[in-house]
């Protein structure tokens, strides 16, 4: 819709325009684009209602946990991160063949589609060499490291000689469209140091209000540089990954 200039107002229409008056303004629009009205009612448009509502949906989680995962990552701007985690929870809702389509959740979905999903360029996986193992109960999850090797020595950047590994746990509620985080930090280890050493780390489960919940650990790797007996962080290269979805 737009305003109608000029000394002449018209009223009608003339090929694919119509020309009307609204509220004593002159405005013109395509005669083929639909009004508003149709488009949140209409029959024709039920389809692409559905997947509006199931993109914002995605959408509304992937900031929740981008927001989640800001500590763990590389300051600065990330971009295309969003649409690309909203795209991979996408998927996840498409995998819920409980609910009617336009209304499907992330909870009912394959959640193993989130694990190992990286939110920076340099893949996790690939540095440990593969995750730990996860054993879950009702009251909490143990990250279990015992069996583990050092990191990947072709992964690990130039001048590092220690490393830290930290966790986020976020659960968010799609009934309520609620969530919140729990931060873990780590020790810092040695390069040469396995992870075996980091044994069982035990996290919380926390308390899902509703059945539609999501609960996931982020896990985080930061490298460092020992200079004169101080840790100085290794910028950029940090990886962050998705370690377990439940």
């Amino acid at each position: 819709m737009a305003r109608q200039s000029g000394g002449l107002q018209l009223e009608g229409t003339i090929g694919n325009m119509i020309f009307y008056k609204m509220k004593g303004k002159y405005y013109v629009r395509s005669k083929g684009a639909p009004s508003k009205a149709k488009l949140k009612k209409g029959k024709a448009f039920e389809n692409s209602r559905r997947v509006s509502a199931e993109f914002g949906h995605a959408s509304k989680v992937a900031s929740q946990v981008v927001h989640a995962a800001k500590g763990l990552m590389n300051p600065g701007k990330h971009h295309g991160l969003h649409g690309k985690l909203t795209a991979q929870l996408q998927r996840v809702l498409q995998t819920d063949s409980q609910s009617v389509y336009g209304e499907r959740k992330i909870s009912v979905g394959d959640l193993s589609l989130l694990e190992g999903f990286d939110f920076e360029p340099t893949r996790i996986k690939s540095q440990l060499k593969a995750f730990p193992n996860i054993n879950s109960s009702h009251q909490d999850v143990n990250v279990d490291f015992s069996g583990m090797q050092s990191l990947n020595p072709r992964s690990v950047p130039e001048g590092a000689s220690h490393f830290r590994l930290d966790m986020v746990s976020v659960i968010y509620d799609e009934q309520k469209m609620s969530g919140q985080t729990m931060d873990l930090k780590g020790q810092t280890q040695l390069l040469s140091v396995p992870l075996s050493a980091l044994g069982t780390i035990t996290i919380p489960r926390p308390y899902a209000e509703t059945d539609a919940s999501v609960f996931l650990i982020l896990l985080g790797l930061v490298f460092f540089q020992e200079v004169n007996g101080e840790m100085h962080e290794l910028s950029g290269k940090r990886s962050v990954g998705v370690l377990a979805a439940f």
